[in-house]
């Protein structure tokens, strides 16, 4: 996107020399890294989940000013990222900060200035529906286990035609985490989406879907990335 927008790549690693890069983990989902820059400041670069980056944003940049970052601005946000989202994107907020060397600490993901929203199409493989079709067809069910926000997880789903009946049940691993294995057990069979699952998410719900399959002697092709 930035070579299209015709930014010189090379040039601006070069003028942003990158010192620290702070990865995204399995709770925490956003990225930074720490640039320096000539005028013996930082510049940090954050970029994740647009509902955990605009919560540690304090300012935005509205009509190319930095104003505060008000309640009802966050909600606008977070309305336009479900409006992204929904539209089959995979969607990420940007935002950055400028630092001096005599900050104390190395919590420079605080006090950010936001940016804005970054929507990326993936489009579906050519044939994955109507291989989906064929496993509906074949007496296969199709469950989808994805890190992407529900409602870019609901409209993938949708457009493959991941459930059979239309309806799909989408699962947040925000509920996920309150469940005990009991219930997540319970559910493995009537859940067609899991959203913004973790690694560790991954593998408990294959866990208790093998679990299910086994007693009911169904068959469950898993989708996951």
């Amino acid at each position: 996107m930035a070579i299209s927008a015709g930014v010189n790549v090379a040039d601006l690693r070069q003028k942003y020399p990158l010192l620290q890069t702070n990865l995204r983990s399995e709770n925490r989902n956003i990225m930074s890294t720490v640039h320096g820059t000539h005028e013996q400041h930082k510049f940090v670069a954050v970029k994740g989940s647009p509902a955990e980056v605009v919560r540690i944003c304090k300012w935005w940049v509205k009509n190319g000013e930095v104003v505060p970052l008000l309640e009802e601005d966050r909600e606008a946000m977070e309305i336009e990222n479900d409006r992204m989202a929904g539209k089959a994107l995979r969607v990420l907020g940007v935002a950055y900060r400028h630092v001096n060397d005599t900050s104390n600490g190395n919590n420079y993901e605080q006090d950010l200035t936001w940016l804005g929203l970054v929507g990326m199409a993936d489009p579906i493989r050519k044939g994955a529906k109507e291989l989906i079709a064929g496993f509906h067809q074949a007496g296969i069910d199709t469950v989808m286990i994805t890190g992407d926000q529900s409602p870019t997880a609901y409209a993938i789903a949708k457009e493959l035609g991941l459930s059979k009946d239309e309806k799909l049940e989408i699962l947040d691993s925000t509920n996920l985490n309150n469940l005990s294995g009991e219930a997540l057990t319970a559910l493995a069979d009537k859940v067609d989406v899991f959203a913004r699952i973790s690694p560790s998410n991954k593998l408990q719900i294959v866990i208790c879907s093998h679990a299910v399959a086994n007693m009911v002697g169904t068959q469950t092709c898993k989708a996951t990335e």
